[in-house]
C-alpha cells in the first residue's frame, strides 16, 4: 500500500473516531444544546423589539418629460438644442448615491427630527466625560484628549445609526424601496413616507428646473440666432447698396459678351491665316488648280461666305477667282488691325467679368448667411414654443406602490433565529467540551481505533462471556460439556500454537475481570486433559481465608479446584502484585511448571502493567481485555512497548 492510500485510510479513521467521540458524549452534547435554546428563547424573549416600515415608490419615467418634449421632436433637433437628459436608472442611482451623503441626512433631520429621536441620537455629554480614576490616571502620566466638537460627536452617530436602520433599494426594473427599522411602528412608518416625499418632490424638482434651464437655453440661443439674422440682413442690404443689384444676371451677360468675343478674334485668325495662305499662292510663278483644293482642305474657311465677301469673291463656291495681290495685302492689314481691337476688347470685357465674379462670391456668402441664420432661428423658435407647452404640461408618471403604515409584527428580534443561534452555539460547546474531555480521559472510542493501535492476530468480541463469570469451575465445566463456546474454542487454537506454557491475561477497566477470562478458558480447555493454574496478581484479587495448608504447590496454595483447573493464591498475606518484585518470583513461576500443564497469570488495570513488565523477558500468549470508552489509549501503548499482545478481546 502507498503512502497516498495510508493517508485516505488515517483520515477515514480520524473521522470515525471524532464522530464516536462526540456520539460517547451525546448526554453532554444534548445538554448544552438544550442550554443554548433555552437561553437562546429567553434573549429572544427579552431583546427590544425594533419595526421595519417599507415604503414603494417608482421616479417619473423619462424625468416627467410628455410627449411634447423637445427631445421626442427628433434626434436631430435634440442634437442641435444639447437636450439629452438623465433616465430613469441614471436618476435612481443619483439617488442611491446621494442617499447616505450627509446633506441629505440633514434634510431628513429638518423633516423628521433625528436629533430629538433618541433612538438615532444616543448622544450623552455626561456619559461622553472620563470617570474620575481614568482622567485621574491620564494627567498624571500627562496624556491629553483631543478637543472634539460636542455637535460633530452627536452627528457622527445620527449619520452611524442612520446607515444602519434607513436603507434604499433600487430593484432591476428600477423600483425603490425605502426600509425604516425603528422601536416605535408609527416612527418607523413617519420617516420612510417623509423620505419617500422628499426624493418625490426632489425628483419633480430636478425635472421642472432641468425644463426650466433647458428653456433659458433655448431663449438665448434664439436671441443669438435673431441677431445673427439681423446682421446678415443688413450686410445683405449694404451689399446691394453698394454694389449692382443683379450680380448673378450681370455675371451671366459678362460671360455671354466674353464667349462672343472671343469667338469673333477665333474667326479673325481663321480668316488672316487663310488670306496669309492665299498671299503665299499668289506670290508663285504658276498657279493651278490644285492649289486651290490644297487651300480649301487646309483652311476650310475659304469655302465659307465670309472669306468670300471680305475678298469681294462671289459667293458662289464654284465661281472661285484668285485676287489680286493689293487687295490680299489690304485685307491682311485690316485684319491685323480688327485682331488687335477685338484682343484688347476681350481683356476689358473679362476684367469686368472677373469683378462680377468678386461680386457675386459675396453676394452668395451673403445670402448662404442669411438663410443659415433664418433656419436656425424658425429651428430655435418652434423648439421654444415646444419647450414652454412642455413646461406649461408636466404629467407625473411617478407611482407609489405603497405607502408605509405601521407595522404590525416587529421585524427584530427573529425568536427563530435566536433559537437557532442558541442551539447551535450549545452543539459547538458541547463538542468542544466533548473533545476537552476525550484529550483529558484519552480513552478508545472505537473497536476499530483499538485494533489498529494493538494488532494483534487474534481478535474477538467478548460481550457474551459476561453472563457467564459469576458461575463456578464446576458449573463452568458443565456448560462448556452442553454447548461449547466459539470464542474460547477460537483463543485456544490460538494458544495450542504457542510453544509456551505460560498465559497472561491483562484486563484494563472491563466489566469481565481478567482471572475471570482465565477460568472461562481454563474450563474450556481442560477438555483436552490438560492441567491448568489460574493466579490472579491484582490487588483487588479474591482472597480464601480457610486455606488447606496441605494443599500446596511451591509458594502458593489451592483456593478452588475442580477436576484439571486450580485456582491458586500465595500462602504468604503478602499482596499478590507485591510478590511479582520479588528475587525468586521466575523460580517459583517455573515450578508450577512441574504440577501444571498451562499457567495463567491474570491482573487488571495497573497491575496488569506491572505483570507485563514482570513477564518481559518470558516467552507468553499475551492476552488483552479492553473496552470501548473505558481503557485508556496511553495504558494500551504501554503495555505494547514492554509485550505485544496476541490476543485482543473487546467486552
Amino acid at each position: 500500500m502507498n503512502s497516498a492510500d495510508q493517508n485516505v485510510i488515517d483520515d477515514d479513521i480520524n473521522l470515525r473516531d471524532l464522530l464516536l467521540l462526540l456520539w460517547a458524549h451525546k448526554l453532554l452534547i444534548m445538554l448544552t444544546c438544550g442550554i443554548g435554546v433555552i437561553y437562546g428563547a429567553y434573549l429572544a424573549l427579552n431583546a427590544d423589539k425594533k419595526f421595519t416600515a417599507n415604503a414603494t415608490f417608482m421616479l417619473s419615467e423619462k424625468g416627467g418629460e410628455s410627449k411634447f418634449s423637445a427631445i421626442n421632436l427628433g434626434g436631430d433637433v435634440a442634437a442641435l438644442a444639447g437636450m439629452s437628459g438623465l433616465g430613469l436608472s441614471s436618476r435612481a442611482s443619483v439617488t442611491q448615491e446621494s442617499f447616505e451623503g450627509r446633506n441629505f441626512i440633514e434634510k431628513v433631520n429638518k423633516k423628521v427630527n433625528l436629533e430629538a429621536d433618541r433612538y438615532f441620537n444616543k448622544y450623552n455629554a455626561v456619559t461622553q466625560k472620563d470617570p474620575f480614576w481614568k482622567s485621574k490616571l491620564k494627567s498624571l502620566i500627562g496624556y491629553q484628549n483631543s478637543s472634539t466638537d460636542p455637535y460633530q460627536l452627536m452627528w457622527h452617530g445620527i449619520i452611524k445609526k442612520y446607515k444602519e436602520n434607513i436603507v434604499l433599494d433600487i430593484s432591476p426594473k428600477q423600483i425603490i424601496t425605502i426600509k425604516v427599522t425603528h422601536e416605535s411602528n408609527i416612527r418607523a412608518s413617519e420617516i420612510a413616507n417623509s423620505i419617500m416625499e422628499m426624493i418625490l418632490r426632489a425628483d419633480k424638482n430636478k425635472i421642472i428646473n432641468r425644463a426650466q434651464d433647458q428653456l433659458d437655453y433655448l431663449s438665448n440661443a434664439l436671441a443669438d440666432a435673431l441677431s445673427e439674422l439681423e446682421m446678415a440682413q443688413s450686410d445683405l442690404k449694404t451689399f446691394a447698396l453698394e454694389n449692382r443689384a443683379q450680380p448673378l444676371e450681370n455675371f451671366v451677360i459678362g460671360s455671354l459678351t466674353l464667349d462672343e468675343l472671343r469667338g469673333q478674334l477665333k474667326l479673325t485668325i481663321s480668316l488672316y491665316n487663310a488670306i496669309s495662305e492665299v498671299k503665299k499662292i499668289l506670290q508663285k510663278k504658276s498657279i493651278d488648280e490644285n492649289d486651290y483644293l490644297n487651300l480649301s482642305k487646309g483652311f476650310p474657311i475659304v469655302d465659307k461666305v465670309e472669306f468670300r465677301r471680305i475678298l469681294g469673291q462671289s459667293e458662289i463656291i464654284s465661281s472661285w477667282a484668285w485676287p489680286e495681290k493689293r487687295i490680299v495685302q489690304t485685307v491682311l492689314d485690316t485684319l491685323i488691325e480688327r485682331k488687335k481691337r477685338q484682343q484688347l476688347i476681350i481683356r476689358e470685357s473679362q476684367k469686368k467679368a472677373e469683378r462680377s465674379s468678386d461680386e457675386l462670391k459675396v453676394y452668395a456668402k451673403l445670402k448662404r448667411k442669411e438663410k443659415i441664420s433664418e433656419a436656425t432661428y424658425k429651428v430655435l423658435i418652434e423648439q421654444v414654443k415646444t419647450q414652454s407647452m412642455s413646461l406649461g404640461y408636466k404629467p407625473d408618471t411617478s407611482v407609489i406602490y405603497e405607502k408605509s403604515s405601521p407595522p404590525v409584527y416587529p421585524s427584530e428580534p427573529r425568536r427563530k433565529i435566536y433559537i437557532i443561534y442558541g442551539f447551535l452555539s450549545g452543539l459547538l460547546i458541547g463538542s468542544l467540551l466533548s473533545i476537552w474531555f476525550s484529550l483529558l480521559n484519552k480513552v478508545y472510542y472505537s473497536k476499530h481505533s483499538i485494533m489498529v493501535n494493538v494488532k494483534a492476530k487474534f481478535a474477538a468480541n467478548a460481550r457474551s462471556l459476561i453472563r457467564l463469570r459469576s458461575k463456578s469451575l464446576y458449573d463452568l465445566k458443565n456448560t462448556m460439556k452442553q454447548k461449547p463456546i466459539p470464542i474460547l474454542r477460537d483463543l485456544s487454537m490460538e494458544i495450542h500454537k504457542n510453544p509456551s506454557s505460560f498465559v497472561v491475561v491483562s484486563s484494563l477497566n472491563t466489566k469481565l475481570k481478567s482471572v475471570e477470562l482465565a477460568r472461562l478458558l481454563a474450563s474450556f480447555m481442560q477438555i483436552d486433559i490438560m492441567k491448568i493454574a489460574i493466579i490472579d496478581f491484582s490487588r483487588k484479587a479474591k482472597v480464601s481465608i480457610n486455606i488447606d495448608v496441605s494443599d500446596t504447590v511451591g509458594a502458593f496454595c489451592i483456593i478452588e479446584n475442580d477436576d484439571k483447573v486450580s485456582l491458586l493464591q500465595l500462602k504468604s498475606d503478602q499482596n499478590p502484585i507485591d510478590f511479582i518484585s520479588q528475587r525468586d518470583f521466575f523460580d517459583d513461576i517455573d515450578h508450577l511448571n512441574k504440577t501444571f500443564d498451562l499457567i495463567i497469570l491474570c491482573a487488571d488495570n495497573n497491575d496488569s502493567l506491572s505483570l507485563t513488565r514482570a513477564i518481559q523477558l518470558k516467552d507468553v500468549f499475551h492476552i488483552l481485555l479492553t473496552k470501548v470508552k473505558h481503557s485508556k489509549v496511553k495504558m494500551v501503548s504501554q503495555i505494547l512497548d514492554i509485550k505485544s499482545v496476541q490476543g485482543l478481546l473487546h467486552v
